[in-house]
């Protein structure tokens, strides 16, 4: 089974294509992943809604991601935007 999602998500339009790099997360905080293609996409979108770049819709979207697998559930995990600017700043 191809496994290239492990590397981030893939984008495309028609001033970029490029793979953009997931959240590495130790396994022993990676609780559940159910939901965390539904909070990328929340991410995504809040990011485009705001002018952001596509990449940087990506990289945002991957980082809700990474925070909402962090909890039990689909929607437990991601409380603020706070929370998942406070990952971005820790992962950097």
């Amino acid at each position: 089974m191809d496994q290239s999602w492990k590397k981030g998500c893939y984008i495309k339009n028609t001033e970029i294509e490029k793979i953009v790099p997931a959240f590495k997360k130790d396994a022993s905080v990676s609780i559940d992943t159910i939901g965390a293609g539904d909070n990328f996409v929340s991410g995504f979108i809040s990011e485009l809604l705001k002018g952001k770049t596509f990449e940087e819709c990506a990289y945002f979207g991957n980082a809700v991601a990474a925070v909402s697998i962090e909890s039990l559930g689909a929607t437990t995990g991601v409380k603020s935007r706070q929370q998942v600017e406070e990952m971005i700043k820790n992962y950097k």
